[in-house]
């Protein structure tokens, strides 16, 4: 690779189209026919604000882990009561954090169904959807990985899917 001609300056003007999955299982309307991919547009992960959302995600899951080890080493019901309510604390704010970073990055979708119906992207509706326990709240992992493939410049994207 030539480094002279790896511009990333525009970067952020970037959005990208991510097919959500569950795991290595690419999702769409009709499975049986593998027909209408499910996918988030997502900002670049160099965009206004990202960056920041997306700093907090990773913060507070390293709290959690943290706060999980000390409750595997408390020795005394004291300190295991006071490192449960600390974990209870940190949960709390990895959702919140997780659902920050979720409506900040997704601008769009396409193929997404709720109670069986087309779900028209809207604010509401992602806020909706990214609620603790909601389906994309369950995939944030994926997204976040797929969004790092996308803005790496040594990884080959598979056709913005």
């Amino acid at each position: 690779m030539d480094f002279d001609t790896l511009d990333l300056r525009n970067a952020e003007d970037e959005e990208y189209w991510l097919h959500l999955r569950h795991g290595e299982t690419k999702l769409y309307a009709d499975m049986d026919k593998q027909e209408g991919p499910c996918r988030v547009r997502v900002a670049s992960p160099a965009s206004n604000g990202v960056e920041p959302v997306m700093k907090s995600v990773q913060r507070s899951i390293g709290r959690q882990a943290a706060l999980s080890d000390q409750l595997a080493n408390a020795v005394n019901r004291e300190q295991r009561r006071t490192a449960e309510t600390r974990l209870d604390q940190a949960e709390e704010q990895t959702q919140k954090a997780v659902q920050t970073f979720l409506n900040t990055v997704i601008l769009d979708w396409e193929n997404i169904e709720k109670g069986g119906k087309k779900l028209t992207f809207s604010k509401e509706a992602l806020a909706d959807m990214t609620e603790p326990k909601a389906p994309l709240s369950r995939l944030v992992m994926t997204i976040v990985e797929d969004m790092g493939k996308l803005h790496d410049p040594f990884t080959e994207p598979d056709g913005g899917s």
